[in-house]
């Protein structure tokens, strides 16, 4: 399908679920031949915007897919917050979103008594200025799985676009949506993540205590109760005192139980945390394993890599100082065992020279039942790579 509309996919993410998720989305409508636009919600004024302003060099989103979550004890992600903040303003005019049509993709954890408080939000504030939801809203549970509800989201959402992008072009024959569905549209399926348990040993740990959160009543910022906290410029070395499987070897998502020590060595805790605070653990590759990647890709270690070249997220990590080695990235920023999500995937593709390959790899990416073999057999980018050959 051919569509003169544009579709937005819109995200905010704390630990990357979202964001992957979104990629996905945008990725199958970008195979259908849809115009599609992908951006983190802080963008809003930089690269879209919502504001009727006469003369905006942005056309304004009429159809969007939003996929964000809820960190922490229903806060907002970081990379939402601004936007968030704004959309919620009490002087915002009450047609503000009048003629877009959208729909929310939650993602949340019910073990947090917030459950899906920013996802469900964000939906409410929208249909309050005038916008309309064109698909159900969905809210997908990490506490129980998400795959089993954004798998068939996602399936159904490719339909009901093709619905409204008819509706919107006034029945355009550009806007067929048959041809839009096409005939696999049951292929679809989610990003799952899916990782593979390393050696006990020492791990670098931030502790994100600090996660801003919204007001219900007039949408500003509260405070954190804890000024000091681990952020990425500010990291602990934690030990890992314990670490087991909670499911079988064969789970498709494996869950760890661990237990990291926090105390320095006088025996005080190195950083206080309240309810709802987070850790994120920053990958530390052994040097001989990060070798293995740049043997298998012919990389050395005399590139140097500017500010520019680098993922945003490593920016923030005080052991990575610029400009920086190829290696030292690949050994303090990349998590080189951690599964590719089934978006990561569909992006391999691209880099593959035969069409057999590509189609195979794409085949794995969209099938759940052979993404599900895929990730039992196989650890991180070296088994990954090496099992197609046409790089």
């Amino acid at each position: 399908m051919q569509s003169q509309e544009t579709i937005y996919v819109f995200y905010a993410s704390q630990t990357g679920n979202s964001e992957s998720i979104s990629k996905f989305v945008t990725t199958e409508l970008q195979d259908r031949g849809v115009n599609v636009e992908h951006h983190v919600l802080n963008d809003h004024t930089k690269k879209f915007s919502f504001e009727n302003k006469p003369g905006s060099e942005f056309r304004r989103p009429r159809i969007c897919i939003f996929v964000l979550s809820s960190t922490g004890d229903g806060d907002c992600p970081d990379n939402g917050n601004r936007f968030m903040r704004w959309v919620c303003r009490r002087t915002q005019p009450e047609d503000l979103m009048k003629g877009v049509k959208f729909t929310v993709l939650g993602l949340g954890d019910t073990n947090y008594n917030q459950y899906q408080k920013v996802p469900r939000k964000l939906r409410d504030r929208l249909l309050q200025l005038g916008a309309k939801t064109f698909y159900k809203c969905g809210e997908a549970d990490e506490a129980v799985g998400m795959e089993g509800v954004v798998d068939p989201w996602i399936e159904n959402l490719i339909p009901a676009l093709g619905e409204v992008l008819k509706i919107v072009s006034r029945g355009s024959s550009r806007a067929n949506s048959e041809d839009f569905m096409g005939a696999d549209s049951s292929a679809i399926s989610p990003v799952k993540k899916s990782s593979d348990a390393g050696q006990v040993g020492q791990i670098k740990t931030e502790c994100d205590v600090g996660s801003t959160a919204l007001k219900e009543e007039n949408s500003e910022i509260i405070e954190p109760a804890v000024k000091e906290f681990c952020d990425p410029r500010r990291p602990f070395y934690a030990e890992i005192a314990t670490c087991r499987y909670l499911t079988g070897r064969q789970a498709q998502k494996r869950v760890l139980h661990m237990e990291l020590n926090i105390q320095r060595p006088d025996g005080t805790p190195a950083f206080e945390y309240l309810p709802g605070g987070s850790i994120g653990i920053l990958p530390k590759n052994s040097e001989e394993e990060v070798q293995k990647v740049m043997n298998l890709f012919g990389w050395t270690d005399k590139v140097l890599l500017l500010e520019e070249q680098l993922p945003t997220g490593l920016l923030n990590i005080t052991d990575i100082s610029l400009p920086c080695s190829l290696k030292s990235v690949l050994i303090r920023g990349i998590d080189i065992w951690t599964t590719f999500s089934q978006s990561s995937l569909i992006e391999l593709s691209t880099y593959l020279q035969d069409s057999e390959e590509v189609d195979k790899l794409r085949t794995l990416a969209k099938s759940s039942e052979k993404y599900a073999t895929f990730v039992r057999n196989t650890r991180g980018v070296i088994d990954t790579f090496n099992a197609f050959k046409s790089w």
